[in-house]
């Protein structure tokens, strides 16, 4: 998914609320008033604005929107795991393989909307609500992975794999575009795993 004047190194900002997005996508949430406390649930959108650009050249605008759209865990997970990778261990005995399906949408404000979006998976991290870090194993997810140069107008949608203890019952998810070279203006975007 790359093309020929692609941007991969450029600054990319996120800049939250309620905005234009919004309205282009329908019912949202509203990325200014998401937090941890008030994660996404799965199957709910959240939009936002990434900044594409490098220096001080003009930058242009892009839409996103995140969805959540399915949560595995467990015994669910580590079938699904072990389809594509039949000598995966399970993982230690208080831990369970947790599996996100997300889609990424990203769709240009104006012209020329030529600079692609590098959706890398360390953009993503699984926390706790106390914001303990879960890994992400090294082991590919399920195909399609969630990683990829997403042009205007085009969603891509894969899978992330991560190990959470079985204690914890509701584990978050959050979006954070500085993990990948951009700057984030309003915060990051948060999910519910469960």
């Amino acid at each position: 998914m790359t093309g020929g004047n692609v941007n991969r190194s450029g600054p990319y900002r996120i800049v939250l609320g309620c905005t234009l997005a919004a309205g282009l996508y329908g019912a949202l949430v509203s990325a200014q008033s998401n937090s941890p406390s008030s994660a996404a649930a799965i199957g709910e959108s959240i939009s936002g604005i990434i900044e594409c650009g490098e220096g001080y050249t003009s930058h242009e605008l892009y839409n996103v929107r995140l969805t959540v759209q399915e949560v595995m865990r467990g015994e669910a997970a580590l079938a699904q795991l072990q389809a594509s990778n039949h000598d995966l261990p399970a993982p230690a005995m208080d831990s369970d393989y947790l599996l996100a399906r997300l889609s990424f949408s990203y769709a240009a404000r104006g012209r020329p909307g030529v600079c692609a979006h590098p959706l890398r998976r360390v953009q993503f991290k699984a926390l706790s609500a106390a914001g303990v870090e879960y890994p992400a194993p090294d082991l590919p997810p399920p195909e399609p992975a969630l990683e990829g140069d997403v042009k205007s107008g085009e969603t891509l949608e894969g899978w992330l794999v991560y190990v959470v203890p079985h204690s914890d019952s509701a584990p978050l998810l959050n979006f954070n575009v500085d993990e990948n070279g951009g700057v984030s203006h309003g915060g990051n975007l948060w999910f519910r795993l469960y």
